[in-house]
């Protein structure tokens, strides 16, 4: 990718995290640190042009995000019962916006999404990455690996 196709997929990732999740980001510098306590939600795409699409948040944002998308207080046990689910479900929104700019009349089947916490695992392939700075001051990384298969 270019870094016309970075810069299309942070807006991409910005517009569908503010439509899905109620979530405010702009463009961070690409040597900002993450946090160590992250929520990954990852989706293979195969076919014609294989991809992988990895989703991460820190998990106190994942929780605030999860709260927002249930309609209930942050406080509330269910917003972290349900945070990888919703970061898995953010993913693939994002992943099916992301096959339709970056794949387009090209044959490809969307895996299910996978959902974790703690550190991320390897992409293998040419990777791509947009890091956001969410309203609240975290980082939000999205990883688009054309190409490629994630690490089991």
């Amino acid at each position: 990718m270019n870094l016309e196709s970075m810069e299309l997929l942070a807006r991409v990732s910005s517009s569908v995290l503010a439509d899905c999740a109620f979530l405010l980001t702009e463009p961070a510098e690409p040597t900002a640190a993450l946090e160590n306590d992250l929520v990954h939600a990852v989706i293979q795409v195969s076919g014609q042009q294989g991809a992988c699409l990895t989703l991460s948040l820190p998990w106190s944002l994942a929780v605030l995000v999860t709260a927002d998308m249930l309609g209930v207080s942050p406080d509330d046990p269910e917003s972290e019962v349900e945070a990888e689910g919703a970061v898995a479900e953010l993913a693939n929104v994002l992943v099916g916006t992301l096959v339709d700019r970056f794949c387009a009349g090209l044959s490809c089947e969307i895996g299910l999404p996978t959902s974790y916490r703690g550190e991320p695992r390897a992409n293998q392939g040419e990777a791509d990455t947009a890091l956001l700075r969410a309203d609240s001051g975290e980082l939000i990384r999205v990883t688009w690996s054309m190409g490629a298969r994630a690490a089991s």
